[in-house]
């Protein structure tokens, strides 16, 4: 019965609707799935570790709903489209991704125009580096930029969508700069709060035990003045504890200097103390600043303000000095990460659309005729076997 159905006429159909079908799911892929994909280069130098932990920051959905409340682009709709992307990486694109710092011997073989800004970017790192620690933060810094990539439905909504996705992940890298420096503030000053009474206090046990040497040593040379008045040469070899080998008078000059030492670190210890309780207040408002602002520039603005109000409640020279040291930290994160880095690369404009692979979808839906076709085709077959079935039951 079902080879009487499979005429030629039967079979095709079966096949044109297949074809049909599949042709349907192709075209239906490449018009609706099909997406526009924009691409620039932002510069911004970091580590691993940095780029790490902006990235894990930039793809969490809290951070990028509070970014879009506060930074929102230019077209409502593209919100939806950039919630989406960052969301569902898997089924999109991976959105940013570092660029390694180049090696000279790779630089050899970069266009003219790109070694020249190379160059460039060299002399300017050079006249950076003035300080130590600058140096050793440069070699930290493998990465130069990030690659930002964003998808569109159009060439106009790829290109706005990858600037600000640029815009965010610059954001994003400030705020965290500005966390994890506060976060070593804070640190530094409790581990500082917890041994500074100690230090103090044996600093103070220093000082009475060389003043109680000095004053013995006076005792020893009232009693015997004669050698205080005789100019001896002696060949010794100060090491410790062989003080005892060097004249009463030397060893009280010792004894003089060392509590002179010691003030002088009582007085730098007394002023460090002074600096960590001055910080300690000023650190607390820059915690809670740092927790309300949504984004790098809210937070740098809002420390600027916070250094611009204590300044005025600014005592000692101390006090302005940690002051002072805090905000160039602050301008120094803010001037890394919002005022040089840029995009180095603007987004493109893209003149073709990307290809989603839409030939998943044309095979679902050529299975689909496939299956519409057989029933059509053999609907006489089933309607009989359907009719046969109560009979059976009934024999």
């Amino acid at each position: 019965m079902l080879k009487t159905h499979l005429n030629k006429k039967n079979i095709q159909l079966i096949a044109g609707s297949t074809v049909v079908c599949a042709v349907i799911g192709f075209g239906l892929a490449s018009t609706v799935l099909q997406k526009y994909k924009s691409e620039g280069v932002l510069s911004i130098e970091m580590g691993v570790t940095e780029y790490k932990r902006f990235a894990e920051s930039a793809t969490s959905n809290t951070t990028l709903d509070q970014m879009l409340k506060a930074l929102p682009p230019t077209d409502t709709s593209d919100s939806t489209e950039i919630a989406k992307q960052l969301r569902d990486q898997a089924g999109s694109i991976k959105w940013q991704t570092p660029v390694p710092r180049i090696s000279k011997a790779e630089a050899k073989d970069l266009p003219d125009v790109l070694q020249k800004m190379e160059i460039e970017r060299e002399k300017e790192r050079e006249k950076e580096r003035d300080k130590e620690r600058d140096k050793e933060r440069e070699k930290d810094r493998v990465y130069v930029g990030a690659k930002i990539s964003a998808l569109g439905n159009d060439a106009a909504q790829a290109q706005r969508i990858a600037s600000w996705l640029g815009q965010y992940f610059k954001e994003t890298a400030a705020r965290e700069a500005l966390r994890e420096q506060i976060f070593v503030w804070v640190g530094d000053n409790n581990q500082f709060s917890e041994r500074a009474q100690e230090r103090k206090l044996k600093m103070q046990f220093e000082i009475q035990q060389a003043n109680a040497r000095s004053k013995a040593l006076k005792q020893v040379i009232e009693q015997y003045p004669q050698l205080g008045k005789q100019e001896q040469r002696q060949v010794v070899d100060v090491r410790k504890d062989n003080e005892k080998f060097m004249s009463p008078l030397a060893q009280l000059v010792g004894a003089e200097t060392e509590v002179i030492d010691v003030k002088e670190r009582a007085a730098k210890l007394d002023r460090d103390i002074e600096q960590q309780q001055f910080a300690k207040g000023f650190l607390q408002q820059a915690e809670r600043i740092l927790t309300i602002s949504a984004t790098g520039s809210a937070a740098a603005s809002g420390l600027a303000k916070l250094v611009e109000a204590t300044a005025s409640t600014v005592k000692t020279d101390a006090q302005k000095e940690k002051l002072l040291s805090m905000a160039g930290d602050v301008s120094k994160i803010s001037a890394r990460f919002l005022s040089q880095a840029q995009f180095i690369v603007a987004p493109s404009v893209p003149e073709r659309q990307e290809q989603p692979r839409p030939k998943v979808l044309a095979a679902v839906l050529g299975l689909l005729g496939l299956l519409l076709a057989c029933l059509w085709v053999f609907k006489d077959v089933i309607l009989n076997f359907l009719k046969e079935e109560p009979s059976t039951d009934a024999a």
